[in-house]
């Protein structure tokens, strides 16, 4: 029997909690090497406050975002499973990026920290809007001068935009039936034309980086498509800041590529649970902590 076809997820910006990734140090070298490694890189203790908090700092962008991919990092080296395909939603992309070799942890690290800060710099708002189709949402979107930001699952979409435009699309979408609205604890309108002076900051970032061929593909949040030229990847993280993370077509490829189960890795499940609602029949498991290991057998 030849192996299931498998597809290696990392956890976006939301999942961060503080001590996430403390076992997985603990217990084992590489592990705690990757921690160290970051704090490094970037001159501070970043470890301390992924460990310790306060939680009000660690959710600030610019310290979540370096601080999920050395989680992932971490627990990638260790749990280490064989895989097909790689993705990451948003920030998760970079994850995936270094897990496939494409790029190193110390140039992870730095992107992340540079662009965690870029986001921060833009000023908005992000609501999730539950139980409306996608094309109900485009509609509420035109008509309040708001943008889909991440494409979730078939009945989760995120909006971006100024918080007056996004406070209006959040009553539209109420009265046009939608179940739940959640307003995301982040301070700018990610993924939306609106962060285009992020995209100038981080453009020439991304450009100037040493990409190399990913051992496996990783499929882009920006078309939903695998890719291993590094000059692509480089582009495709630079329309990413911009673009919509189009994380249910991303899963659909991956799924018409043959894959057939999912593990996610990081320090949440949000990517299991919207793929299980994207596609039931596919096995899905996350690794967040060492007795999630045992799983992965």
């Amino acid at each position: 029997m030849s192996p299931m076809k498998t597809a290696v997820v990392f956890s976006g910006q939301g999942s961060q909690a503080v001590s996430m990734g403390y076992d997985f140090y603990q217990a084992f070298p590489q592990a705690k090497e990757v921690f160290e490694e970051v704090d490094e890189t970037l001159q501070f203790p970043l470890s301390d406050l992924i460990f310790k908090g306060p939680a009000e700092k660690l959710n600030q962008t610019q310290y979540a975002q370096p601080a999920i991919m050395a989680v992932s990092m971490a627990i990638w080296r260790v749990a280490h499973p064989a895989c097909h395909f790689m993705a990451g939603h948003s920030l998760g992309e970079y994850s995936a990026l270094c897990a496939a070799q494409a790029l190193s942890l110390q140039d992870t690290a730095a992107l992340l920290w540079q662009r965690g800060q870029a986001f921060s710099a833009v000023q908005g708002c992000m609501l999730v809007i539950l139980g409306l189709p996608l094309d109900k949402i485009k509609n509420i979107a035109r008509q309040t001068n708001t943008f889909v930001a991440n494409e979730n699952s078939g009945l989760q979409t995120t909006i971006s935009g100024t918080r007056e435009n996004v406070e209006k699309a959040d009553a539209l979408a109420r009265l046009s039936g939608s179940k739940h609205t959640v307003m995301l604890s982040v301070s700018g309108p990610f993924h939306s034309p609106l962060m285009t002076p992020a995209q100038q900051t981080m453009a020439p970032l991304i450009q100037q980086v040493h990409m190399q061929t990913p051992a496996v593909p990783v499929v882009s949040n920006v078309d939903a498509q695998p890719v291993t030229k590094p000059e692509e990847i480089k582009q495709k993280l630079i329309e990413q800041i911009v673009c919509p993370v189009k994380w249910q077509s991303c899963i659909q490829t991956l799924v018409n590529q043959g894959v057939e189960q999912f593990i996610e890795i990081g320090a949440g499940r949000i990517l299991t649970g919207l793929i299980k609602r994207i596609n039931p029949d596919v096995k899905t498991c996350a690794v967040t902590s060492i007795k999630d290991l045992d799983n992965l057998s």
